[in-house]
């Protein structure tokens, strides 16, 4: 009988033996923990089933969604090959109408280039829907464009639409090349981000619901709750509701598309599309699935520094973080930028009147346009943060407009640069660095005379405009902040000179 069961072969009898599964799992998976007959199995039975392969592909043939394929693939090693191999033939069928044998390729080349699938082609990937879809959105950092738009053309044999230039309005920000391109039904849309960050465009999408993408071997979905149950709240970087005008999952009847979080009919907690989020680090709401490690997703989250929101303002009539019923909360950025010691000890009120009040502060130094020296500041944990786990939990905003035209997306690596200072005699326990928050130039702000002025016996003519935040924390680690003092403010004034010296600071 081993050998029976290890061919994979499916005898009458064991049919007969597992139909217990089969029922189970066409009853309801959730079911499947608790059934009153489970208590009549024994673990060898147990152990049968999985050691079959044969057995083990009927399971799965009744987990179509991605999340119970890969729950049951970590369960144990006999059920670990079977799974993989079934998320990896999915990926493939969905891509395959499109690229057809060029599949190897086409992994390829998103690995090698960062570039991942959007759109309704990671949402079958989710859930296992057999939809066909005709249209595969594929979105590549700075740089990866031109190869990219060379295979689809001349391997894949794709006809440009040469009427078609520009991307969908909500994108236009975060996009700087685009790409239609048509085969008889069959449509690819090629967009290439500005800047190597990706993630700009995924959080620039319409609704929630199209904030999905995926690798050939992981998939992440910034909303995963609200995508699954086909609820979509808008993103406000869609102004218009013109049916034609929009993309995505606005225009689609398998979702019910809101435009505020009025309808959960209470406070919005954790969801408050006014809350920012860290794609670095976003606390778990997210969900992100690999099934295959050698093209990782989890990867490209992690070095990503962007962050994001949906709205300026929740308009939740029973959330805190409206403004409308709450007039305590800090309007940020600041109407009137902090300049000098007075506007910044009134900054520094509103921050502490600010309700809901913040959860923990940081010190930090300012160093204000037009203050005569640099001034301690209280800087805070961002709104709905409870402890801080990564440097873009602090709400900078109140001392720093680091924003700029974006008001709802924002890569904080153009925002701060970091500089590691080792103390001479070395002391591994004195290391430590410090982060330089800057304003963005596209607001053009005043030159820093602070700065300037202690840089004016240098040679090298020194630009810096806008407010600087510097944060201290250990050295080589950015997001272990260590409280900073004013005995502090003598080597940060040595590492601007130093870095101003050798063109390494801002300009």
């Amino acid at each position: 009988m081993p050998g029976v069961m290890d061919s994979g072969e499916l005898t009458s009898s064991t049919r007969g033996d597992i139909s217990w599964i089969r029922d189970y799992l066409v009853t309801g998976l959730a079911k499947l923990s608790s059934p009153p007959q489970c208590t009549a199995r024994t673990p060898m039975q147990v152990a049968t089933v999985l050691r079959t392969p044969a057995l083990v592909q009927e399971i799965y043939s009744y987990l179509p969604i991605l999340t119970d394929i890969l729950a049951l693939t970590s369960s144990s090693h006999w059920t670990r090959s079977v799974g993989q191999s079934i998320a990896t033939q999915r990926f493939t069928e969905i891509v395959r109408p499109f690229v057809g044998d060029y599949t190897a390729k086409l992994r390829h080349h998103m690995y090698t280039w960062g570039a991942v699938i959007t759109g309704s082609s990671a949402w079958q990937m989710l859930t296992g829907c057999h939809e066909t879809s005709n249209n595969l959105n594929i979105v590549v950092p700075t740089g990866g464009f031109d190869l990219i738009d060379e295979f689809i053309i001349t391997s894949l044999n794709y006809r440009r639409v040469d009427a078609v230039t520009h991307s969908n309005y909500a994108f236009r920000s975060v996009v700087q090349s685009f790409g239609k391109y048509r085969r008889g039904r069959l449509r690819i849309t090629l967009c290439e981000a500005v800047g190597k960050d990706i993630f700009h465009i995924i959080t620039h999408s319409p609704t929630t619901a199209d904030m999905i993408f995926m690798t050939p071997g992981g998939i992440a979905v910034f909303y995963p709750e609200w995508t699954l149950e086909g609820v979509a709240l808008l993103n406000q970087t869609v102004t218009s509701r013109v049916p034609g005008k929009n993309v995505g999952c606005i225009e689609n009847d398998r979702y019910k598309v809101y435009s505020s979080t009025t309808f959960l009919q209470r406070p919005c907690e954790d969801v408050c599309p006014a809350l920012w989020r860290n794609i670095a680090d976003d606390g778990g709401r997210s969900l992100v699935l690999e099934w295959d490690l050698r093209y990782p997703i989890r990867a490209s989250l992690a070095r990503s520094h962007s962050t994001w929101r949906l709205a300026e303002h929740c308009g939740n009539p029973v959330c805190p973080f409206n403004p409308s019923i709450n007039v305590r909360l800090a309007r940020l950025p600041p109407i009137v930028t902090v300049t000098d010691h007075m506007s910044t000890r009134e900054q520094e009120a509103r921050l502490r009147y600010h309700n809901p009040g913040y959860a923990r502060y940081y010190m930090g130094l300012l160093y204000a346009t037009a203050a005569s020296a640099p001034l301690l500041v209280p800087v805070p944990l961002r709104d709905g943060v409870k402890e801080l786990s990564h440097i873009n939990d602090l709400e900078v905003l109140h001392w720093v407009d680091c924003l700029g035209d974006n008001k709802f997306s924002v890569d904080m690596a153009r925002a701060r640069m970091t500089y590691n200072v080792i103390p001479f005699p070395p002391s591994p326990a004195h290391r430590h660095g410090y982060t330089f928050f800057r304003e963005d130039p596209a607001l053009y702000p005043p030159p820093n005379a602070l700065i300037r002025n202690i840089v004016s016996d240098l040679t090298r003519h020194c630009s810096m405009v806008g407010n600087v935040l510097v944060i201290k924390h250990t050295a080589g680690n950015k997001h272990d902040i260590v409280e900073l003092t004013l005995q502090d403010t003598e080597t940060i004034n040595s590492v601007i000179r130093s870095t101003i010296e050798k063109a390494e600071f801002w300009t």
